[in-house]
């Protein structure tokens, strides 16, 4: 049992990072895009991988919670300093990222975005916000810095470790 949910815990950090890589790639190309129909489609990749990381993230923790259990991690330091950088490493992607994306999409329609997704419609354009300013023009790259360091960090401490 150990080994399947070993399995679907990696698995699951794989696809994760497949979606979170669409998502951080589309916000590269939508700094540089100016064709309103490019932004639009890679709005839709957007809305299509933010519907999937959330489910891999869920079952990379879930796996994870029952992996500490079947191994009898919990009364080592790793897992916990583990824990504790992903609950920061979340804070600070919400916080940051979604500022960030908050004021540089709004949506191309007025219809509420839940009935938008229920009909498959979602779709959101780029627009000029002061956030967009060459000051944070460096954002995406500061998430994706701290996304890949915690994540490496969080690596380590699972196959060494160390306390």
């Amino acid at each position: 049992m150990y080994d399947f949910l070993l399995f679907v815990h990696v698995g699951s950090v794989m696809v994760y990072f497949l979606f979170h890589g669409a998502i951080a790639s589309v916000t590269f190309a939508l700094k540089r895009e100016t064709s309103d129909g490019q932004r639009q489609a890679l709005s839709s990749v957007l809305d299509r991988a933010y519907r999937v990381a959330p489910l891999a993230l869920l079952t990379l923790v879930l796996s994870g919670i029952l992996l500490g259990l079947l191994g009898r991690w919990w009364s080592d330091g790793w897992i916990w300093v583990s824990i504790l950088a992903l609950v920061v490493l979340a804070v600070f992607m919400f916080v940051v990222g979604g500022l960030y994306f908050d004021r540089r999409f709004e949506a191309v329609d007025d219809r509420p975005w839940a009935q938008q997704a229920q009909e498959g419609t979602a779709t959101h354009r780029l627009v000029h916000h002061p956030l967009m300013d060459r000051h944070h023009a460096k954002i995406p790259l500061l998430l994706t810095a701290s996304g890949v360091t915690v994540m490496g960090v969080i690596l380590w401490l699972m196959m060494f470790k160390p306390f």
